[in-house]
This record gives structure tokens, sequence and C-alpha cells, in this order.
């Protein structure tokens, strides 16, 4: 076998290339005497030529007592050897039937057929939360653990503050409350920086690294891979900002001057809106929140754009990756400061601020909707058309 699949028997494993692997892996299965093998995707990731050695080497060793069950979207490839088909979408068996039959009866159209009859809407959206869920499994052991270093460093300041450190007349005191309360701010910097790294690193190695060619060929559409790693990365980025918001609110609310700095801030925005005619109630609050997720959603969307559209170079993609980012990062701030001009241009003419005050979330909304939808077509649009799974 391993002289048919053209791998040296001398070589070392560490030397050997993915794919080479793989067929070393087959071999060790194919060559035990056993009444049951089960092939998970055993021709993927290698190139076409290597696919017919593979199924050669499955179809002359395995013991002619026992059974093969291989699971493969690559249909066109095994559909000669097989005896049973069975097809299943969204986790649900569509046909099943021997391989002769289906032959007979239309071959793959059936399967088809079968297929637009399924719970294509109901499946789709059990497998985007399936996906949802697995994101949340990949993530979470290594972000969790961050955020709680966020929860402890908050602990600790806040017994600091409580047991008034700062009021203490020893200077060892002093310097620990002072250090622990450093400790805590730089805990929320590197733990907001780690986590948009990780994701990031994460996107890229689950896409186009290693586990990108099984990500792609489970009986989901990049829409719905788009979709749950975007969703995934907000919930990860909300949670830390909540973390980080309530931490500081709560350290500081004992804190009287602190409090009343923000509120008079808070209220001299109001009152300059309020004189120039804008009212800022409950719903122009909320939707300022409404405007600020979609940002978040068009920068999470910006860099998937950006990773994406780095994998279209032939070499340096992840330099490529830093390219586009900074590239699309200066005609956004170009058209950024158009509007601001145009704007600012209207209160000169007309002479009411009410041009800035009002329109503020209307233009980060609106803004980033648009952003999102170009984001996000230009990285379907990759993963659609230009993935290259060979």
């Amino acid at each position: 076998m391993l002289q048919r699949l053209q791998i040296p028997p001398n070589e070392r494993l560490k030397n050997l290339s993915k794919g080479t692997k793989e067929k070393v892996q087959l071999i060790l299965v194919m060559s035990r005497d056993a009444d049951l093998y089960v092939l998970d995707e055993p021709i993927a990731g290698v190139d076409p030529a290597s696919r017919d050695y593979i199924l050669r080497t499955i179809v002359s060793n395995y013991n002619r007592n026992a059974s093969v069950l291989i699971s493969t979207h690559l249909i066109a490839d095994v559909e000669g050897i097989l005896d049973e088909v069975v097809f299943i979408k969204y986790g649900n068996i569509i046909l099943q039937a021997p391989a002769q039959e289906i032959r007979h009866r239309g071959g793959a159209d059936q399967a088809k057929r079968a297929q637009v009859r399924g719970p294509v809407f109901q499946g789709g959206v059990r497998m985007l939360g399936k996906l949802m869920k697995y994101e949340w499994k990949a993530t979470w052991k290594l972000l969790v653990p961050m955020n709680l270093f966020i929860v402890l460093m908050w602990i600790l300041s806040y017994i600091t503050v409580q047991l008034s450190f700062f009021d203490s007349n020893s200077e060892l005191v002093i310097m620990t409350g002072t250090m622990i309360i450093m400790a805590y701010v730089l805990s929320m910097i590197v733990v907001a920086i780690g986590t948009m790294i990780y994701l990031i690193y994460h996107f890229y190695k689950s896409v186009y690294g290693d586990e990108g060619y099984l990500l792609h060929t489970l009986p989901v559409d990049k829409h719905h891979i788009i979709i749950a790693k975007a969703v995934m990365s907000a919930v990860w980025v909300i949670i830390n900002s909540i973390l980080v918001y309530v931490s500081i609110i709560s350290l500081f609310s004992t804190q009287r001057a602190f409090m009343s700095t923000m509120l008079d801030a808070f209220e001299l925005y109001v009152n300059m809106a309020s004189v120039n005619g804008i009212e800022i109630g409950v719903f122009e609050l909320v939707m300022t929140f409404v405007a600020s997720f979609f940002a978040l959603i068009a920068r999470i969307l910006k860099i998937t754009a950006c990773v994406s559209l780095g994998q279209l170079a032939p070499n340096h993609k992840v330099l490529s990756s830093f390219g586009f980012y900074y590239g699309i990062y200066f005609v956004q701030r170009i058209l950024t400061m158009f509007y601001y001009i145009v704007v600012f241009g209207f209160m000169a003419r007309t002479g009411d601020p009410g041009w800035f005050f009002g329109s503020s979330w209307e233009f980060t909304l609106i803004s980033n909707l648009l952003y999102s939808v170009i984001f996000y077509f230009l990285t379907w649009y990759v993963m659609e058309k230009k993935l290259n799974l060979d």
C-alpha cells in the first residue's frame, strides 16, 4: 500500500505533507483485519489524482467479509465503488437506496428532488444554530478565563477602594493600591486586544487554515458560516464591553466626585442639544445603542473581508490582509471627513447646529449598515467564488 500510494517507507511522519499523512492514516486503518471500517472524508484535502489511488487502496485491501462505511461530500469520486447510498441533509435522511437502483431511477437528479422536499429553511436555521454552538465551544475555553480575569482584578480593585487604600498614611499601602488599580486597567486593555486578536486568528484558522477544508465541505452554505462567526464574535466583544463598563461604574459609583462629573457631562450634552432644538429621549438613546451595535458588526465584517481578500494574493496573504485593512480604513476616513464637511457646511449656511446634534446616530446607523453589506458580500464572494478546496 505504501508503494501504491507512493509514500517513502523510511520517511519521518513529521516531514510528510498533510495529504500524505492522511494517506498513511488510511493505510493503518485498511491494514487491519476488522469487520467494520468507518472512513470519514477519506479523500478530503488531497489532489484529484490521488483520490483514485486512495479509493483503489480501500477497495483492494479491506476484509471481504467486512463492511466499509464512507462519509463524503465528493459524491462523483466515490459513486463507482458504492453498494448502498444514504443522502443526509441537515441531519435528516432524504434518500436511502442501493446505488444501482438510484442510477436506474435518475441518479443525482433523484437526490436533488428529495433534497428540495426536505425542510430546507428549518434545517438551515438548525444548522446555523449548530455552527454557533460549535463556535462557542471552540472559543470559550480561552475567552471565558480571560474575561474572568477582569472580574478578579475588579474585585481586588473594589476592595482596595472600599478599604480606602489611598487615604492611608502608609506609602506601602498606597503603592499596593496603585499597583492593583494599574493591573486592573491593564487587564481590561490586554483582554480587549487579546479577544480581538484571538477571534481574528480563529476565523483565519477555521476558514482558510487546515480546518477550513472540512468546514467548507459541511452541508451548510457560506452565509451560515459568515453569520455564525460574525454573531459569536460580536457576542464575545459585547460580553467583554459589558464587563468593562459595569466594573468601572461599580468601582467608582461610591466616589461622589467621579459620578458627579459624569452626570454633569451628560447633562451638558443634553442641554446643548436641547438649546439647538434637539430633544434626547429614550428613542434617541435606544437608536444610539442600535447604531453602535451595527458599528460593531461592520468592524467585525471588515476584518473577515480583509482576511478573505488577503487569500487572493499568491504570496504573503497575511501581509496582504493588513494592506486591505488599512486601505479600506483610509477610504472610510475620507468618506467620514466628507460627511462632516457637508454637515458643517450646512451648519454654517443655516446657523443651525441641529445638523450635527440631530444626525449623529442616523449617520452611524446608515453608514455602518452599508459597510456591513459591502464587507459581508466581499467575504461571501471570496468563500463562494474564489476558494480553491483542492
